[in-house]
């Protein structure tokens, strides 16, 4: 519901954006002729995970003479509804008639989990800015799902922890191997938002946690992670409370 400014090319004629990749987002728009100069590709989603590096491609499309463009992209991290905030602008490429352009970015570890907007911006002869309407060009918005950090391989193994039963309603169970008995864990439970929920420091073989400060809480989904205090290894997983 977050209401974002505008921002668009005012002729397409001479060029517009070809196609946007982001992880599993892939999207030919070619329909940069007949566009207004702003494209609205906000039910085109994909997941970006905050342990990851993020590989970005756009290609331009020029529908006679080669002109030099640039292009740059846009995160609301922080969901505040503006583009203007440190870290947000994740890439940028100068002027010139290279297709595609490449780049890699970074979530930072402040930004909030859940869905927010992505802005991608094509202008003739000059970098844009994320709020300008200029004379040629196309502006596309697309959202993002920003998530926890996923398990890696220098992370805890799926055989190591075990959480159940999930979905769950009221608790669930933390069961460790037997070579984690005895280490100092740490157990924080967040909402979609961020918000941390719960803070838990179990030692012990079938742990158990009471979540009674999340029965007043709607039905949903919450991020867990546990991690081992010393070793810093860690696992990040999804619950979803019925």
């Amino acid at each position: 519901d977050v209401n974002y400014c505008n921002s668009n090319g005012q002729s397409t004629a001479d060029e517009y954006i070809g196609n946007v990749t982001l992880n599993t987002i892939n999207n030919n728009s070619n329909a940069g002729i007949t566009s207004t100069g702003y494209s609205d590709f906000t039910y085109i989603t994909t997941d970006l995970d905050k342990n990851l590096t993020h590989n970005i491609s756009i290609s331009k499309i020029w529908t006679g003479t080669q002109y030099n463009e640039a292009v740059s992209v846009w995160i609301d991290f922080n969901k505040d509804g503006d583009f203007e905030d440190a870290g947000e602008n994740v890439f940028n490429s100068g002027a010139s008639q290279s297709t595609p352009v490449n780049g890699t970015f970074s979530i930072p570890l402040s930004a909030v989990i859940g869905s927010t907007r992505m802005r991608v911006s094509m202008k003739y002869n000059s970098s844009p800015t994320s709020c300008e309407s200029f004379q040629y060009g196309e502006v596309e918005d697309y959202t993002v799902n920003i998530t926890e950090p996923s398990l890696s391989n220098n992370e805890f193994s799926l055989n190591e922890i075990k959480i159940y039963p999930n979905p769950f309603n009221d608790s669930f169970n933390i069961s460790l191997s037997s070579d984690l008995i005895g280490q100092e864990l740490e157990v924080t439970i967040y909402d979609l938002k961020g918000r941390l929920i719960i803070k838990e420091n179990p030692r012990l073989n079938n742990y158990v946690i009471t979540v009674d400060n999340l029965k007043s809480v709607s039905s949903g989904t919450y991020f867990i992670r546990i991690k081992d205090t010393k070793t810093q290894k860690f696992i990040t997983k999804k619950l979803i409370k019925q």
